[in-house]
């Protein structure tokens, strides 16, 4: 797996370095775009030279993407503004205004907005502004290609491209975004391979390289057991998981240690041990708050488990505990879905202990993130607590107000 995700995260920087390419096309299929993702996140994590835009939301029209992508720029932009006086550091200059003139965004005013971009950057010379196009999703890759042909239209010799880098999503069952890489100058591609047995390969190769550090190649039997556990092959997960274990109580790493007790514990949930996978899942908590700096994450996956398995079992006090805490870190890990999904869990444990009140608040709360946020997908199943909650206090305009707003949902028009 190393093999693969280093692999592919050289010829990412190495696109970078080199100046006759203005665009990179990295093809994936929807179950590897995740990975991908993920590795260009880290590529832009490690860069100290460039200034990574990155921008995954789905494409189902141009027109609604390049206004999702001003969005998110937006938000962005005025984020870091705010922060940057705090830190001693020279605001970076507004938007310009005309950008922002037309009723919806045009693909021509995206251009402008990344020409922009590169006023952002600390110098002229040397640093890049990197623009990566990599929806999850694709509803069209015939317009997706459209869309990226009108982007990188450009004139010999001096590209209104400089100064910035392309990277963009290709489908890799699709042969209509390869026959427009094929035809466009100075755009490279990658061709990777993230399928479930090529990453199984490489992982079980890397388990039994000798001449590997045997931390990696524990880590590699970590993500095995992982694979192991989401085919049910439950037996070799478990025995995977256990050698973790006792390697990582002996080497004393915390957050691998809390990997391992929790895969135990997802492991005995599965093959029906309900009492000992709410033993490992709680003793898993330990490892991973120690230390002064604990793993997110980490912690965040068992507390979700053990919600999870509090609220099977409808222990709504231990619930309302483990989602107040979720909700924290969602906060702390800058996760708007978290925040929103543990709100409405939050509210719904409040509820079943007769904390009506309570329930109403967090409810709302969940209701107003995902309004402020444009999180549609999160909407309607907090509404319609809110409206059956208010139908149960006869508060029959308040119940009005809920059911109207998902009816407008229902239809597409209603975003908060």
């Amino acid at each position: 797996m190393y093999a693969l995700v280093e692999k592919l995260s050289n010829e990412i920087k190495s696109f970078l370095d080199q100046r006759d390419s203005v665009a990179l096309s990295v093809a994936s299929t929807e179950n590897e775009t995740p990975v991908i993702w993920k590795i260009l996140e880290s590529v832009g994590e490690e860069s100290s030279s460039e200034l990574f835009w990155q921008f995954e939301m789905p494409f189902v029209d141009t027109r609604s993407y390049v206004e999702s992508i001003f969005n998110s720029f937006r938000q962005r932009h005025e984020m870091v503004r705010l922060l940057q006086p705090q830190n001693g550091l020279v605001e970076w200059p507004s938007i310009p205004e005309e950008l922002f003139g037309s009723p919806f965004q045009t693909v021509a005013q995206l251009k402008k907005l990344m020409t922009f971009s590169r006023e952002l950057l600390p110098s002229e010379s040397g640093f890049l502004s990197i623009w990566i196009f990599y929806p999850f999703e694709i509803k069209s890759q015939f317009e997706f290609a459209g869309f990226l042909l009108e982007l990188l239209q450009h004139e010999f010799p001096f590209p209104w491209l400089h100064g910035l880098r392309v990277i963009f999503r290709e489908g890799a069952t699709d042969r209509t975004m390869s026959t427009f890489v094929d035809g466009m100058p100075r755009v490279s591609r990658i061709e990777v391979d993230f399928s479930p047995s090529a990453m199984s390969d490489a992982i079980e190769h890397e388990i039994d390289d000798e001449s590997l550090p045997l931390a990696r190649r524990m880590q590699g039997l970590l993500m095995s057991a992982g694979m192991d556990f989401s085919h049910r092959r439950y037996e070799q997960a478990l025995d995977k998981y256990q050698i973790l274990f006792k390697f990582h109580g002996l080497n004393g790493d915390r957050g691998q240690l809390a990997c391992a007790l929790n895969g135990i514990g997802e492991v005995q949930q599965a093959i029906g041990q309900q009492e000992a996978a709410r033993d490992s899942f709680l003793a898993a908590l330990i490892p991973a708050t120690e230390g002064e700096h604990p793993a997110i994450p980490v912690l965040t996956n068992i507390l979700i488990n053990l919600s999870n398995w509090y609220e099977q079992h409808s222990q709504w006090p231990e619930v309302e505990q483990c989602t107040t805490e979720l909700y924290q870190l969602g906060a702390l890990q800058r996760n708007p879905q978290l925040k929103v999904i543990m709100l409405e869990r939050l509210g719904s444990a409040q509820y079943q202990q007769g904390k009506q009140d309570e329930a109403i608040a967090s409810w709302s709360a969940s209701h107003h993130v995902a309004y402020e946020l444009e999180l549609k997908p999160q909407q309607p199943s907090v509404l319609k607590r809110l409206r059956d909650v208010y139908l149960e206090k006869r508060d029959f305009e308040k119940a009005k107000e809920y059911n109207e707003q998902l009816n407008e949902l229902a239809q597409g028009g209603y975003h908060g």
